[in-house]
């Protein structure tokens, strides 16, 4: 079972807790609900509930000048010799007119990068973190790299947990779904998380972290 230290911007009644703006940034990240959101260019559910009365945090490159950039900031967190970052996000443009980076404040090379057009879902992904000798925030950097663009950097669910993240694609299933998700094809029967027996008799009645 991982141990989680944080857990943020995870439902419409929680929000910020300890996130900060950069004053180095040129514009700012914004808690947006789906529903007001433009469009075919940001996400039209949140994450967390997969509806349009959600929040997320978003970046919107419109109206901004190449090179701007808008920071997030993780609480702080103490020196640690190995944690795992974990976060939603959702990218949509024709073309690579935005990137979203993430790195360390006690660092300064970025931990992960992506820029370019997706396939209008949310993605998961997790960044081990290792800063032994000193105290750090994460940052959430959304660039602009091109004039006026029609373009959206979005997150959400992003949470901090103890000890270096686990190899893609092994999960416990205790606290999420490590980014696993049911396949559209089938739309039958969905894979479920359960606990214990289930009301109709089937299912181990523990798992095998208890």
């Amino acid at each position: 079972m991982r141990y989680i230290k944080k857990l943020v911007l995870v439902h419409q009644k929680i929000f910020f807790l300890g996130y900060e703006y950069s004053s180095t940034g040129q514009f700012n990240w914004t808690r947006t609900l789906a529903s007001t959101a433009q469009q075919t260019v940001n996400p039209n559910v949140d994450h967390t509930t997969q509806t349009d009365q959600g929040f997320y945090m978003l970046a919107e490159g419109k109206t901004r000048n190449a090179n701007e950039r808008a920071l997030l900031l993780t609480p702080i967190q103490a020196r640690t010799s190995g944690s795992c970052l974990h976060f939603w996000y959702f990218q949509h443009s024709l073309s690579q007119q935005m990137k979203l980076n993430v790195y360390l404040s006690s660092q300064t090379s970025i931990l992960w990068s992506h820029d370019g057009s997706l396939d209008d879902r949310w993605l998961y992904t997790q960044i081990s973190v290792n800063s032994p000798s000193q105290s750090w925030h994460a940052i959430f950097e959304g660039e602009v790299l091109a004039q006026n663009p029609d373009a959206s950097v979005a997150i959400d669910d992003v949470s901090i947990t103890r000890g270096l993240c686990p190899k893609p694609g092994d999960c416990t299933f205790e606290i999420d779904l490590c980014g696993w998700r049911n396949s559209d094809n089938d739309a039958e029967m969905d894979w479920l998380v359960g606990q214990g027996v289930h009301s109709f008799g089937t299912g181990p009645s523990f798992g095998m972290n208890e």
